[in-house]
């Protein structure tokens, strides 16, 4: 049997024969990523999940017709595929128990499938710890059981085909450009590009919704379209008021182009495009270009054919998904 071998340059991780997906957001990190992965899960092999950074919002996953909300635990773990978190992520004790709980109420046995870097963060308290600092019995304290507990480079030498996961979003939620500093709890959707280098990479999947938060942002309404966005494309039970939507028939390709351009992304998936059929409009910027779609028989195909048209030319992509 061959062993694969592993290396390390500039810190980034380096194995041969091995190649990873990568999905991450292209907007605020309000695309919900959670309703992507399921899909390429089923359309490729994927042997382990490696999800770094710290997410905006839970991502949310549709399993056995329940909405379940995962700001940690990766929704791969589902498909009962290894997954391995804590990676430059800040991790909540509290909230990081709760989802084990969903794990326990759901029958995913996730002492098996779930791991946590060596090098993660816990905040218990309103205090920061270091997992260097704790030993068995304080883990156990902890978590009430001993987690399995790994470098990402020990995790990463065992899979020949992640996908990797990067948490939060590439703009801040107003659509300002991200600083590192201003929130250190919520980290930018590229900063998983920086742990392994290009050759060891597949797919980069980018995530957008059709309607961004840059316009008339407020942090209630970003709320109520995100919940909105989830529940209409996965449960069609709830129909939006015009007046919320009228504040987010408004999408900047320009922004989109830009983190296209940035993170090297080779597929766009667009989320939300059936929601366009409860809207009278929607407007989309590019450069310094507002163009208006009215409602009519053929409004969400003239929108689709406008945004591939603009991205088709102004990047190199393999493909633009609609769900």
């Amino acid at each position: 049997m061959k062993c694969k071998s592993v290396l390390e340059k500039k810190n980034k991780i380096v194995i041969n024969n091995m190649i990873a997906d990568v999905v991450l957001s292209l907007q605020s990190g309000f695309e919900n990523r959670g309703m992507v992965i399921p899909y390429f899960f089923r359309t490729n092999y994927y042997d382990c999940c490696i999800k770094i950074g710290n997410d905006l919002v839970p991502q949310r996953v549709n399993y056995k017709n329940k909405i379940i909300e995962l700001k940690y635990i990766p929704v791969l773990i589902f498909k009962h595929v290894d997954c391995l978190i804590g990676e430059d992520s800040i991790i909540d004790v509290a909230v990081l128990k709760k989802e084990m709980d969903v794990m326990k109420e759901n029958y995913i046995n996730f002492e098996s499938f779930l791991f946590i870097s060596s090098n993660a963060c816990f905040k218990c308290n309103d205090s920061i710890f270091f997992m260097k600092n704790f030993d068995s019995n304080k883990l156990f304290n902890l978590f009430g059981f001993l987690p399995n507990i790994i470098s990402m480079k020990e995790f990463t030498e065992k899979y020949t085909r992640p996908l990797l996961e990067g948490s939060g979003g590439f703009n801040n939620i107003d659509g300002s450009e991200y600083n590192i500093f201003e929130n250190k709890e919520v980290t930018q959707s590229t900063l998983i590009l920086s742990k392994f280098t290009y050759k060891n990479l597949g797919n980069i999947i980018g995530v957008m919704n059709i309607y961004d938060s840059f316009k008339n942002y407020s942090s209630d309404s970003n709320n109520v379209l995100y919940n909105y966005l989830y529940e209409k494309t996965n449960l069609n039970t709830q129909l939006i008021y015009f007046d919320i939507l009228l504040n987010y028939g408004w999408i900047d390709l320009e922004k989109i182009a830009n983190a296209i351009k940035i993170s090297g992304t080779t597929i766009v998936c667009v989320l939300g495009i059936n929601i366009l059929v409860d809207i009278d409009m929607i407007i989309i910027k590019t450069n310094d270009k507002e163009t208006t779609f009215h409602n009519s028989p053929d409004f969400i195909n003239r929108v689709k054919d406008y945004i591939r048209k603009y991205l088709k030319q102004t990047m190199q992509l393999n493909e633009i998904m609609f769900f």
